[in-house]
């Protein structure tokens, strides 16, 4: 093979660079913290497989992880793989189940195709709503089930208000039937990425270092040129999140593409039980346009209230379903309640679950799935 000289090898790192810095000019600084890292044995799985044994449940596909907060991205979702007409179950929401609820301990239990369109910051809205109804026609079966699970806060939001992702969301409503089987097609990698993308440099470089070690004893030792010197100068803002999220003491932890699970060794909030009981109507203007809206979201639909840490945040969510949504046709599915008061969940705060606790809350949702079916088919 002959060598490249100096000058060839400058110019082609020259030109890299050159590439590199066009490219960074297209990525959004709001998707900075979707980046994978090297995977590695999930921190939980021994606990995780005790779970598991005692419930009859398989999580071996929990064995290893990678940190990945994001994206939050309408249009990135495992959904997008899923046939048309295929599921039997959607879980529709924010971050208080994106963050905690493994959509594949449910299927397990429940026997059913279970899918999940949520995101971190995801509001419920009258104009969020047909998104969700645009997805909710295409994926889910004519009888199958929606289950809305947002927290308070993200169901009193204005009513034309899209919180995240708002080009993908406007893409995404132009569709036809036909745009979603072409946007799944595109999952395949392009020319750039399997040859001239940095993804495709590293490969090179990790089969070439591999090969140099196992045939002639030597190794590459990676400088990491591109984003220890490269990338804080020409993205900054993308290379402070990377720096902020790597050392943060909690870890966004994901096996798959469908969930992601906060942990955090010192995690000590645990979810309660609760039967307080609103008292007074609930009155928001917001939250009764948005509630008659999500309405009109496709399939069989039901509200789901969390699990919390603390009996105001159940009293409210309760007031909300009983003041407007219940009229419009939702049966409810109250985690606090279903929860026993024997029963205390690992929680990160608010509704977010933490370590163990998203486990065990989508083993209390699959429970009361079971329990729903069964009460269907007496």
């Amino acid at each position: 093979m002959k060598l490249l000289s100096h000058k060839h090898i400058l110019m082609m790192l020259l030109s890299s660079i050159v590439i590199a810095m066009a490219i960074q000019a297209f990525i959004a600084p709001k998707h900075a913290s979707n980046f994978n890292e090297k995977k590695f044995k999930n921190p939980l799985y021994e606990e995780f497989v005790t779970i598991a044994n005692a419930h009859n449940l398989d999580l071996s596909f929990t064995q290893t992880c990678w940190i990945e907060r994001g994206p939050i991205n309408y249009k990135i979702n495992s959904i997008f793989k899923e046939a048309p007409k295929s599921v039997d179950i959607l879980f529709i929401g924010d971050s208080s189940i994106a963050w905690g609820l493994i959509p594949r301990v449910i299927s397990q239990q429940t026997g059913k195709k279970v899918a999940m369109y949520a995101y971190e910051s995801n509001f419920l809205t009258q104009k969020t709503a047909k998104l969700f109804d645009k997805i909710s026609k295409y994926y889910l079966k004519e009888d199958g089930i929606v289950i809305l699970a947002f927290e308070n806060s993200t169901q009193k939001k204005d009513p034309n208000a899209v919180h995240i992702s708002k080009e993908a969301y406007a893409e995404i409503m132009q569709w036809e039937e036909k745009d979603f089987t072409h946007y799944a097609k595109k999952h395949e990698r392009s020319l750039f990425d399997r040859y001239f993308s940095y993804h495709a440099f590293k490969t090179f470089y990790d089969e070439t270092s591999e090969y140099l070690k196992t045939k002639y004893h030597l190794s590459l030792k990676s400088p990491k040129f591109y984003s220890k010197y490269v990338e804080p100068i020409i993205n900054p803002k993308l290379a402070k999140n990377k720096a902020q999220n790597k050392n943060k003491e909690t870890q966004f932890l994901r096996w798959d593409m469908d969930t992601i699970t906060l942990y955090n060794p010192n995690f000590h909030l645990k979810s309660i039980h609760s039967e307080v009981m609103p008292k007074q109507p609930f009155v928001n203007k917001n939250v009764s346009l948005n509630a008659k809206a999500s309405a009109n979201i496709h399939g069989h639909k039901i509200y789901l209230i969390p699990t919390y840490g603390k009996h105001q945040y159940y009293k409210e969510a309760r007031n909300m379903y009983y003041s407007y949504y219940q009229a419009l046709g939702f049966e409810l599915c109250d985690l606090g309640m279903y929860q026993t008061k024997e029963d205390a969940y690992l929680m990160q705060g608010g509704s977010h679950m933490g370590n163990t606790g998203g486990l065990m809350k989508s083993i209390l949702m699959g429970k009361w799935l079971q329990e729903y079916y069964i009460s269907l088919n007496p």
